[in-house]
């Protein structure tokens, strides 16, 4: 495989762990994946990151390093200037040392800012002790460069520059005008400065005087996908089945209800007020209900996939705010302690669901202290409710009316609601003759965001297998070739068409609102823009334009 050609590359990869499927996920994933296999295949460089000195997150009392040292520096990065720092450290012989001290310190200081808890979390987290998260990770994690960007004042710092050449992690200012469109999206996997790297943007900079990593809620998105960054999640058996994460057209009601049992019973496990086999009897509904749906949402990947990250994310958390030093037990109970019950409850998205359970199977296995459960999940294809369940035989549970009511009343309106904005797009493939349809490849460089997933099948067009409505969805390549932006419920996302054997947007136009001018598309609608994008007719259908956007290679 050549290394100068990594998104060729990366096709090939997907196609070869079979896993193309997996692309149906949030947006952030899809981005992880590629990430994942442009490692694989030796990314290149998308861009370059100039430094300024007068750049840089700093406090009273901050991280520099992360093996038992602190800085110190006198000004804020909430404001508009800041002033060089000092920083004297002493590094200890294991490198594995808590550097939460920092954290603790800041107590009472002057307030510090997002980035620099950040930096405190990264520095403990990512590199003192990574080994406490999850069995095998720490060389990924700290391997691992982060950008973290600051929209609101518009600065931006590298962490564990790998550029640097050092043992220890260094913090790096990036002139924030330096940086591509790509890196204030909320959160990216791209390559900057030839390395592979998390990037992390936030607006909320200025936090209250006291706070710790755990005080903002930019700390728990980093953890969950700095899991999904460090980890070669790749490399575990997954199982070989579609994911389905966000709004499913006609959801079954039922299938939601059980899940919500399913996690109020591993809960009142964990507080010692349940068993086992009320789990498994939850979770045996589930699956029943699952298996009987019209369209199954799949959600064993997801659970695996995001239900670890989140389990891990709450374990960086309590890590973060406890240090290297504390023991297992310590870290159990903070977790525990951690969960919030109000978020159990009914919600739009069926993934929601998947997070949540990773983190209390994950922190009921954890108090269980059993060894070698995270193997089970990396090497058997059984989520965290799998293992913890085991071989426990179900348990007859009662249901409970009022929680089922809600799900029911409310799965039903959100049903009626997708029926109506599926109409134009249902419309469209009745009528193909009346419309183009414009294949974007979603193998592609640059970041996603804003996007709504909608599961619906399209039975009447035989090409497809259970596609998905994309709402306000702005794909941005990032290249100086091309862009295309899209929003409102116009592109679905689809695992096959006529332009490929990869998954594509799919954009509908009637034939009045698409100009075609020697293969170069231009958009009559205000809400779709293109911009140098060529395309040419697919062989057996002239109503589908395939869209050839990848960089040449």
């Amino acid at each position: 495989m050549k290394k100068n050609a990594p998104f060729e590359c990366l096709i090939h990869r997907f196609h070869e762990l079979k896993i193309t499927q997996i692309l149906r996920r949030k947006r952030f994933i899809v981005i992880a994946l590629a990430a994942f296999s442009l490692a694989a295949c030796g990314g290149s460089s998308s861009s370059s990151g100039s430094t300024d000195p007068n750049n840089k997150p700093s406090s009273s009392s901050s991280t520099s390093s992360s093996s038992a040292s602190t800085s110190s520096s006198s000004s804020s990065s909430s404001s508009s200037s800041s002033s060089s720092s000092s920083s004297s450290s002493s590094s200890s012989s294991s490198g594995a040392s808590s550097s939460s001290s920092s954290s603790s310190s800041s107590a009472g200081s002057s307030a510090m800012s997002t980035a620099e808890l950040l930096v405190e979390g990264l520095d403990t987290v990512f590199y003192s002790c990574p080994e406490r998260l999850w069995p095998d990770v720490a060389e990924g994690y700290r391997a691992s460069q982060v950008l973290l960007v600051s929209a609101v004042t518009e600065q931006a710092w590298l962490w564990n520059d790998r550029n640097a050449n050092t043992v220890e992690p260094t913090l790096t200012p990036v002139a924030f005008s330096s940086l591509d469109a790509e890196w204030l999206n909320r959160v990216n996997f791209g390559v900057y400065n030839n390395f592979l790297t998390l990037g992390l943007a936030f607006n909320n900079l200025a936090v209250a005087p006291g706070s710790t990593v755990e005080d903002t809620a930019d700390a728990s998105l980093l953890f969950h996908e700095g899991f999904h960054f460090a980890v070669d999640q790749l490399s575990w058996n997954l199982p070989n089945v579609p994911i389905r994460t966000g709004i499913i057209a006609n959801d079954d009601w039922r299938k939601r209800y059980y899940r919500e049992e399913l996690i109020n019973s591993i809960y009142a496990y964990i507080r010692e007020e349940g068993d086992l086999g009320a789990v498994a009897y939850w979770n045996s509904q589930y699956e029943i209900a699952d298996a009987a749906a019209v369209l199954s949402d799949y959600v064993s990947l997801f659970d695996i996939f995001d239900g670890s990250a989140n389990y891990v994310a709450t374990r960086s958390l309590s890590l973060a705010k406890l240090g290297c030093q504390a023991s297992d037990e310590a870290l159990v109970q903070d977790m525990i302690d951690r969960i919030n019950p109000e978020v159990f409850g009914i919600s739009d998205f069926p993934s929601d669901e998947s997070h949540i359970l990773g983190e209390v199977a994950g922190v009921a296995l954890a108090k269980n202290m059993q060894n070698g459960w995270q193997t089970a999940i990396m090497e058997n294809s059984e989520s965290l409710v799998d293992v913890l369940i085991g071989s426990v035989d179900p348990v007859v549970q009662p249901e409970n009316p009022e929680i089922a009511m809600a799900w029911q009343t409310g799965v039903e309106e959100v049903n009626m609601l997708i029926d109506e904005r599926l109409l134009n797009i249902r419309t469209a493939f009745d009528n193909p003759a009346e419309h183009y349809f414009v294949a974007v490849p979603l193998i592609a460089p640059g970041a996603f965001g804003g996007g709504e997933f909608i599961h619906f099948n399209l039975p009447a067009f035989n090409a497809f297998d259970n596609d998905l409505l994309l709402n306000d969805l702005l794909l941005a390549l990032m290249g100086p070739e091309f862009e295309v932006f899209v929003s409102e419920d116009q592109a679905i996302e689809v695992d096959r068409s006529p332009c490929g054997g990869f998954a594509h947007l799919v954009l509908v136009f009637n034939q009045g609102e698409l100009s075609i001018e020697q293969g170069a598309l231009e958009s009559l609608r205000e809400t779709v823009s293109f911009e140098n994008v060529t395309a040419t007719a697919a062989a057996s259908n002239d109503r589908w334009l395939c869209t050839n956007i990848l960089p040449q290679q």
